[in-house]
């Protein structure tokens, strides 16, 4: 098992999810786990997601793995921009329940509300869209989710991962047994310019951890 933190609204984090779910697959390791934890980067930041930085850094990521399939957003700011990834993060942390599905139900929850947000267009941060998404999962019983989420579960895994003695360091931050950590795995980035240009990417490091973990 390897665990994974991120910000729903960080393309770095979905990069690199994509990655490792990517990887998996080829390895045809389909039982291995993700814990996808939260990096609420709007706590720590203290401001609302800004569209301008996010589709910025999707442009400059989609232009060196084409395969995400991310499109810009299609509408403007004031049409159902999501400000805030508070809840669905909560989602996904309440989708760990066993009544919900487990690890593989957070995971495949994970992966479907940042298809719907870079690919689809939708505004994850509403409730009917993070259980719409949630339908989208087999592993996932979207009934005990709602209930689970209408009860406040999840919320409070969020807003702690934003305290001063948080485990993670970015968005994403990964790790595997033994110590092993990886920060923005595979990407270097030069910020001198108004948005960030990749001066490396080496997908083969998606690999690497999944291998690295499971020899631990």
């Amino acid at each position: 098992m390897i665990i994974i933190y991120g910000d729903l609204a960080c393309p770095f984090a979905t990069l690199a999810l994509f990655g490792l779910r990517a990887a998996r697959k080829r390895l045809g390791w389909d039982d291995f786990a993700f814990d996808v934890r939260p990096f609420p980067l709007e706590l720590i930041n203290a401001r609302p997601h800004r569209r301008s930085l996010v589709e910025a850094e999707k442009e400059t990521l989609l232009a060196v793995e084409p395969a995400l399939g991310w499109k810009p957003w299609p509408f403007d700011e004031c049409a159902g921009w999501p400000v805030t990834t508070l809840l669905p993060m909560a989602a996904v942390m309440a989708a760990r329940r066993p009544s919900v599905g487990g690890l593989a139900a957070s995971d495949a929850l994970d992966a479907a509300l940042r298809n719907a947000f870079y690919v689809e267009g939708r505004c994850i941060a509403l409730m009917h869209v993070v259980l719409d998404c949630a339908r989208t999962c087999p592993e996932v019983d979207t009934h005990a989710l709602a209930q689970e989420l209408r009860a406040g579960v999840g919320i409070a895994d969020v807003v702690d991962a934003s305290s001063d003695d948080r485990v993670a360091r970015g968005s994403p931050h990964v790790f595997g047994p033994r110590g092993r950590e990886w920060v923005n795995p595979g990407i270097e980035l030069d910020h001198d310019t108004d948005a960030p240009t990749v001066t490396r990417y080496d997908p083969s490091v998606y690999e690497e951890i999944l291998k690295a973990a499971a020899d631990s």
